[in-house]
């Protein structure tokens, strides 16, 4: 008799622990549908909020007052897209030169910036058209100013390299590239692309410098303990110079 109620007693608490466990199961299935039911929501509401955005310049670009440059958003099969017009000033007429076509990934604001990347003394104008790295990689289509033709290039390349300035000590641009370290990358123009020629990477303990001679390949120039610990953004390579 002791025996059968033990094996009833038995068989009871593994049903009960069964049960408990698929209830658990099934409870876990609808937490996940709702969540990518809410991820659904929360994109077709970015979209049904887009709204588009619109920037113009005639007083900074190129030639200042003979140059006119339009930014504008659309969408297109919701996908966003940036439409740039170029102009120049003939006859106290503005006529379009040219006219580009871009896809803007994510949600920010384009957020135009006119300024000499080229070190020529002539505006050029960027735009964010992307993020990465959870906003640390400012990602930006470069348009640069050309006044021989009197007209924007657009540097293809321009949106691989993130954090896109200036460098006047080098006469050259940097980037800035955030990933498991840092890099910068100093990067020279070429028609409408940039030429990577050094790097300095940032592990935050150790930094390696890198060169790529004219063949394309990329060499270590040095690799050096760093003496305190962080991560620098590189104004020269050879020496190593921070910005200040």
């Amino acid at each position: 008799m002791k025996y059968i109620v033990f094996l009833v007693l038995l068989m009871t608490t593994t049903c009960q622990k069964n049960v408990t466990q698929n209830e658990s199961l099934r409870q876990d299935i609808p937490k996940i549908a709702n969540v990518k039911q809410q991820d659904s929501i929360q994109n077709q509401t970015q979209i049904d909020e887009y709204e588009p955005e619109y920037f113009t310049d005639e007083r900074k670009i190129g030639k200042r007052k003979l140059n006119r440059a339009e930014i504008s958003t659309y969408k297109k099969d919701d996908r966003l897209f940036v439409k740039i017009k170029f102009y120049t000033k003939s006859k106290s007429q503005w006529v379009q030169k040219s006219e580009f076509d871009i896809e803007k990934f994510g949600e920010l604001p384009i957020d135009p910036e006119i300024k000499d990347f080229n070190g020529d003394g002539l505006n050029d104008i960027t735009f964010v058209s992307g993020i990465a790295a959870r906003g640390a990689n400012e990602v930006r289509d470069l348009f640069v100013y050309n006044p021989r033709k009197d007209e924007l290039v657009h540097i293809k390349n321009s949106s691989n390299y993130p954090n896109l300035q200036y460098n006047r000590l080098l006469k050259c641009l940097d980037a800035w590239i955030f990933t498991g370290s840092t890099t910068t990358v100093f990067l020279k123009l070429k028609g409408d692309k940039l030429v990577e020629f050094a790097s300095v990477n940032d592990s935050g303990i150790e930094r390696t410098i890198n060169v790529i001679g004219r063949d394309g390949k990329e060499r270590l120039l040095r690799r050096e303990k760093r003496k305190d610990d962080g991560f620098d953004r590189y104004i020269n390579y050879n020496p190593v110079q921070t910005y200040r």
